[in-house]
């Protein structure tokens, strides 16, 4: 622990202590502020993030002491290096996980299949753990795609289990099911299996029902997302034009573009795919103006999944959208327009 005027910090150790010297803000010197909101920033100096926030909360004091519990159990995590106290408010700096990327947008793409192996291997270190992490998904594993190496990100909430956490054990299950995009049915029940969850194949058939509650439950709130150029799922171009912002600007140029009445509902159907795990031809912008879409030509063979036509039309099924087995292409819904018609 060190003093520096009215502010105190706190270290993860004697050497990151060394590291960051007596003024840690110095950091914020040359740093880049990457988000902001009223009462939070975050900064980004060299190898170090910097979170600030205003308020007399907690927060960073517990996410730093998840960090030793994770270290403790021996589950990877990005390094947590130091909290503070100031009379500006809390901060907490951790070091940059250089060469990583969030698994979730990395297994948008069909990977080797040891990728899957290894995520699953990861999961199952942390289920096994006997911490709780209320917040676990995909999002919040990092990877390292030219090692492989995986740590977890964002440690907020994260304890020991307690009586009650036994009961709420899917919440950190689910993540698993993440990783359905590419993969069969029998491969999911294997990848279940190595995050150590029994009965796999009635979790899996089971998961498939929450996940489509949950979906149904939100969803609402995602179209209003979607709709107003929320950034995690959209962007609003100068024209009034709505882009997913997984597009890119060749995947717009090869596009279809299809005009009809039905163009936004269209649209927010391909979100709908899209959080169902479900592969297909997406729907890459929205015109209002002019009621049109364009629709992705070919779907690349990086996007198509392992899971045949009968197992994608039986995932569908638990979402109440109903389809037949020649709207799909070699692993992807194709007839989008049809199948939209007729459920949504």
């Amino acid at each position: 622990m060190k003093e520096q005027c009215a502010s105190k910090w706190y270290f993860s150790s004697d050497a990151a202590g060394k590291e960051l010297g007596d003024s840690p803000l110095d950091l914020l010197a040359d740093a880049e502020m990457i988000k902001s909101n009223a009462v939070r920033k975050v900064f980004r100096s060299g190898k170090y993030f910097i979170k600030f926030d205003r308020r007399a909360t907690g927060g960073f004091r517990s996410e730093f002491q998840a960090a030793q519990l994770c270290r403790k159990s021996g589950v990877p995590a990005v390094e947590h290096l130091a909290w503070g106290r100031t009379p500006e408010g809390f901060f907490l700096i951790t070091r940059a996980a250089e060469g990583f990327i969030e698994t979730a947008r990395w297994l948008k793409t069909r990977q080797e299949w040891q990728v899957y192996t290894a995520v699953a291997d990861f999961l199952g270190l942390i289920l096994g753990s006997g911490l709780f992490h209320p917040d676990l998904h995909l999002g919040n594993v990092l990877v390292n795609p030219e090692n492989r190496e995986i740590k977890l990100v964002d440690l907020h909430g994260i304890r020991n289990k307690n009586f009650f956490d036994r009961f709420r054990s899917y919440m950190m299950q689910r993540a698993v099911m993440e990783m359905r995009d590419h993969v069969s049915d029998s491969g999911m029940l294997e990848l279940i299996e190595r995050c150590g969850i029994r009965n796999g194949r009635a979790f899996f058939s089971g998961a498939l029902m929450r996940e489509a509650v949950l979906l149904r439950k939100s969803f609402p709130k995602r179209k209003r997302q979607v709709l107003s150029g929320y950034p995690k799922f959209t962007r609003m171009e100068p024209d009034g034009t709505l882009t997913d912002i997984a597009a890119s600007a060749e995947d717009l140029a090869k596009a279809e573009i299809i005009r009809l009445p039905e163009a936004e509902t269209l649209f927010l159907f391909h979100f709908f795919l899209d959080l169902a795990h479900i592969p297909h031809r997406r729907v890459l912008s929205f015109d209002r103006k002019n009621q049109t879409v364009r629709l992705e030509g070919e779907i690349a063979a990086g996007r198509r999944s392992a899971a045949s036509a009968e197992e994608l039309q039986n995932r569908l099924c638990f979402n109440g959208v109903k389809s037949r087995p020649e709207d799909f292409g070699e692993g992807f819904l194709y007839d989008i327009p049809g199948v939209c018609q007729l459920n949504f």
